[in-house]
């Protein structure tokens, strides 16, 4: 049995207020009977407006405690942050299989700590909980809202499973929640090519809705759709060669007020299935 080392005892705490310093965290864990703790890293996120921080336990029974008892500390303003362990082995790796989007949370009242308790009870052992949350500085105050969704990961596939099968539709605090699997994919709205435009009149022609749109890319077709006697349907298709073109062409174009006395309505073109 491999000697553990003071790696070993090194837990990862996130979503932190910026105000948040070495001593708020010794004095946090002291009140919670732990002693004897090293912050060894405490710093801002690259990107929020949070900090994190890797704090050495010293020893076993620490270690067991704060990973057990003091998974969502509050340690400044009240507000929720995450107490993980510092896993480096590579097992998150595989999280995908193991992960669930949350949807439909009741923004008052469910944080990472219910959210957990929730699947705990429900569906088995959970590995972390993240409730999606906005925190803001306001000069020395701090505010955190709830987005009203959540990321769940469960310890095994199985319990992924069984979370969708039993509690897709449950209540929780009075709010209907949706569970799926995370797709790391799905966050990235889908890029299309084909665009769908209504609003013209039964005169405006192809020539001059391509020319319309050539500006924002190179236009691969474009269609006005017409009656059998070839009068003017009044809505068409135009398909880019590019996805960002057309992502770029629906946000300027769609709304417009064109020069002849109508709006333009452009919508990304969705094939019924």
């Amino acid at each position: 049995n491999k000697k553990m080392s003071t790696d070993d005892y090194l837990v990862h705490i996130s979503e932190l207020t910026l105000d948040t310093e070495k001593q708020d965290l010794i004095d946090f864990f002291k009140n919670n009977g732990i002693e004897g703790i090293n912050v060894s890293i405490i710093k801002p996120h690259y990107k929020l407006p949070i900090k994190w921080a890797k704090v050495s336990l010293g020893n076993g029974e620490n270690y067991n405690k704060a990973t057990k008892n003091l998974r969502y500390p509050r340690i400044k303003h009240d507000i929720e942050s995450r107490l993980m362990e510092n896993i480096t082995d590579g097992s998150l790796k595989s999280v995908a299989e193991t992960n669930a989007v949350v949807k439909g949370l009741e923004k008052d009242k469910v944080d990472c700590q219910k959210l957990e308790e929730f699947f705990t009870q429900n569906v088995g052992k959970v590995k972390c909980c993240k409730v999606s949350k906005t925190i803001e500085a306001d000069g020395d105050s701090y505010s955190c809202r709830s987005n009203g969704y959540g990321f769940v990961n469960f310890d095994s596939k199985e319990l992924l499973d069984r979370a969708i099968n039993e509690c897709n539709g449950r209540i929780l605090e009075g709010s209907k929640i949706t569970i799926e699997k995370y797709n790391k994919d799905v966050k990235r709205e889908p890029k299309f090519n084909n665009l769908y435009v209504r609003g013209f009149d039964d005169a405006f022609t192809e020539d001059q809705l391509t020319a319309l749109f050539a500006k924002f890319g190179d236009l691969g077709s474009v269609k006005i759709m017409r009656n059998e006697d070839g009068s003017s349907k009044k809505f068409g298709f135009v398909c880019f060669q590019e996805p960002e073109a057309a992502q770029k062409a629906v946000e300027e174009i769609h709304n417009y007020n064109h020069p002849n006395g109508f709006t333009i309505y452009v919508a990304k073109f969705e094939k019924k299935v």
